[in-house]
């Protein structure tokens, strides 16, 4: 009996150890620095690659997830400021509830543009605008923020920052966790999604935050499939889009050049676990618009990604790796020929376990469970046994033997030899640093300690609530001290050199197993601000590219033409029934007193009125047409030069057919005259080659503003040089300035 109780007891130390040595060994391999530049294609390939992605896109049935309707989304494509001024005042008509805008305006660029913009800003309510974290700090803070331009960003009502979290600083961006709230000095600024969402429902996002603290996996709703969605074409076209946007969340984005239902070009581009290509990402699959509609949609129905509980990890970690030992043991004594083989068996089936548990939970349950302590204890406990079977416990028993016998030789040199690292800790200590209050005991009288304080082993350490200090002992190991009260030093030494080992393993442990979860300060290097970059002038383009041979030319005594009127039938073909389309460019300054607009006729009108508005709605002037060109002679309507008016086609017995809002404003007579001047100046310098001219007059009137005159010198240019450099660019000025509404 006795016997068999001795046997039981060693088998429960060898296991005790044995776990040890596993999670011992789990914490070593990660301390040390391995060099694996060879294997950089593969690690790109997996890097950016998580298990759980899986479940997300290969598994997902979008069935269990129905659309958010509350959420709109508005292409603003490459709409210029001009254009998205008129985007913002037809939604505005709409009545949404809130109006988000994920696209920063940070300079002032042509005058008439900027201030058609800031007025369409200041008529939207409940406004948020994007900013940008700069610049974090190695406390956990941001050194400072960067927002649009102050005459814009001082219209929003809230404004979050657009920062995204990025899984690592390679070319891979996916996107799979939201910080609701940042620090920027000592002021919270909330994320972008978040200031949107609290604005529509604050009640909402204040239960998700009480429930959900720092960093949240984002609970991925889906792509544009979940959404509403519209181009910026569509608003007026679509005669259920009122009804769409009413008392929403309007979200207006870069979804590329036009709308496709798809991710199409780089800019704004994201990686989610979304992706169909979940190892080695190929493209990105949503633009950053999108992401925020999903973290939106996240805060307002309070879905969540749960984590397994730390305990409950390290609880299954450490009963997988006894009974696996339990097993190996077995295997050792009873079948030693197949125990190499049923021991990779083991690993291999355990892991494959662990990963489809893995994949299980996220789809079925949204729990995430992390898997690096699993994985590492199955892989090494195999290699851990035969070590400890095979080397360590033969080797444990010599040295034991060894020592004993030293005993039995010569008593006094045992127990030096036992005393050794005890003296070793016996030696007086200084100050190397110090925070808070600190006061040393010493023979019963209170010293005010310092830096360099030298500390014998009998002093005592009194350390107020707060404080903290670290020594350095003789030997040259510096101890670290925080516990309130006081305490002797070599007290302090011993405990710190005794517990620093495993603190450093629990702190590893936790930390890998928790590693899905990014809640440390690092994510903060990698973060990535969506919407940050005002679309290229140069990849501007119009809705329609049968425009690209439509011209509008406008001035004192021009009419309008068509390069070809072929494409007259292509343009007519696309309009609808309740709109109106004006061959215009959305704002421009203009030369001359009169402005001759032409638009193509719509299905369901035959007589028009050309409505002028000042910038607070009032009527300005009317002018009424029976064809599809109206003459505005500015000095007869009673316009005035400098202020920016307001004008659209609509049917002239007050039906609904209408065109979207446009806006032009006359020069001031000597900025006009400045203007002419200059356009005489070219035409003279470059008079034996007309074509130049008015390649060189189009470029200068572009830059000016002039917008309408500059279709007009491009279109001259093309048809007096039939070759392909100027066609080229007349195509080029198209697409800079969208001549649809």
């Amino acid at each position: 009996m006795a016997h068999n109780h001795l046997r039981w007891w060693q088998r429960l130390r060898d296991r005790i150890l044995m776990i040890a040595a596993v999670f011992g060994a789990v914490a070593g391999i990660s301390s040390i620095p391995l060099s694996l530049d060879f294997l950089n294609p593969i690690a790109r390939a997996i890097a950016d690659f998580d298990i759980t992605d899986l479940a997300q896109s290969q598994f997902r049935d979008d069935s269990d997830f129905p659309p958010d309707t509350t959420i709109v989304i508005v292409n603003i494509g490459n709409l210029d400021r001009g254009g998205i001024a008129h985007l913002l005042q037809t939604i505005v008509a709409f009545h949404p509830r809130v109006v988000g805008i994920d696209a920063f305006f940070r300079h002032d660029k042509e005058p008439l543009g900027d201030s058609v913009l800031e007025d369409a800003l200041r008529q939207t309510p409940n406004l948020v605008l994007p900013c940008e974290l700069l610049d974090p700090n190695d406390d956990g803070t941001f050194d400072s923020i960067a927002t649009s331009h102050l005459r814009f960003h001082r219209l929003a009502l809230r404004a979050g920052f657009a920062n995204v979290i990025t899984s690592t600083e390679r070319s891979f961006r996916t996107v799979r966790y939201f910080s609701p709230h940042e620090q920027v000095a000592a002021i919270t600024i909330p994320s972008f999604p978040l200031a949107v969402a609290a604005t529509f429902d604050s009640a909402q996002v204040a239960a998700f935050l009480a429930d959900h603290d720092g960093v949240q996996e984002i609970a991925y709703l889906g792509n544009t499939d979940k959404f509403y969605v519209l181009d910026w074409s569509q608003l007026s076209a679509d005669p259920t889009a009122a009804q769409i946007v009413h008392d929403k969340i309007v979200l207006l984005g870069y979804l590329g050049p036009q709308f496709t239902g798809t991710v199409t070009t780089l800019e704004d581009a994201f990686f989610t676990p979304l992706n169909d290509h979940y190892v080695g990402r190929s493209f990105p699959d949503m633009y950053g618009a999108v992401i925020h509609a999903n973290i939106i949609s996240q805060l307002l129905n309070h879905r969540s990604i749960h984590q397994v509980g730390q305990p409950i990890i390290l609880a299954v970690a450490v009963l997988l790796c006894w009974c696996n030992i339990g097993l190996l043991s077995s295997w050792h004594r009873k079948l030693p020929l197949l125990y190499d083989g049923l021991a990779l068996v083991m690993v291999v089936v355990q892991s494959l376990v662990v990963l489809f548990l893995t994949v299980y939970l996220y789809h079925q349950f949204t729990l995430r469970m992390p898997t690096t302590v699993l994985l590492m204890s199955v892989a090494l406990t195999p290699t851990i046994h035969e070590l400890y079977t095979q080397s360590l416990v033969p080797l444990l028993r010599a040295v034991v033997e060894h020592i004993l016998g030293l005993f039995r030789r010569t008593p006094v040199a045992g127990i030096l030899l036992i005393l050794a690292p005890l003296q070793l800790a016996a030696q007086d200590a200084t100050i190397l640093n110090m925070r808070g209050t600190l006061r040393v005991i010493r023979n019963g009288a209170e010293v005010p300690a310092s830096v360099g304080m030298v500390l014998s082993l009998s002093d005592q350490l009194q350390l107020q609530s707060g404080s903290a200090v670290t020594l350095v002992t003789s030997d040259g190991r510096s101890v670290r001290w925080t516990k309130t009260g006081t305490t002797r030093i070599h007290t302090a030494i011993a405990k710190a050199q005794r517990s620093a080992i495993a603190a450093k393993f629990a702190q590893y442990v936790f930390k890998e197993a928790t590693s899905s979860n990014p809640d440390d300060d690092n994510y903060r290097r990698t973060m990535k601000v969506t919407g940050a970059v005002e679309r290229a002038v140069t990849e501007r383009r119009g809705n329609l590219d049968a425009l690209e041979d439509v011209l509008q030319t406008t001035g004192i005594g021009l009419t309008t033409t068509a390069v070809d009127p072929s494409m007259r039938n292509l343009i007519e073909a696309a309009i609808s029934e309740r709109t109106i389309v004006v061959a215009f460019p959305h704002t421009t300054y203009h030369a001359g007193d009169t402005l001759q607009i032409a638009w193509f006729r719509s299905k369901a009108g035959t007589t028009y009125r050309v409505v002028f508005r000042r910038s607070d709605g009032s009527v300005a002037a009317e002018l009424s047409a029976s064809d599809t060109i109206a003459v505005a002679v500015r000095s007869r309507l009673g316009l005035e030069r400098g202020i920016p008016y307001y004008w659209r086609i609509e049917e002239r017995d007050g039906g609904e057919v209408r065109s979207q809002e446009y806006c032009v404003a006359w020069l001031r007579a000597e900025d006009e005259q400045r203007v002419l001047d200059d356009l005489r100046q070219i035409e003279r310098d470059m008079a034996d080659d007309p074509a130049l001219a008015e390649q060189l007059k189009a470029r200068y009137l572009e830059d000016a503003g002039l917008h309408a005159l500059a279709a007009m010198s491009y279109s001259r240019s093309a048809q007096q040089c039939n070759c392909s450099e100027y066609r080229r660019a007349l195509v080029e000025y198209l697409r800079r300035y969208s001549y649809l509404p």
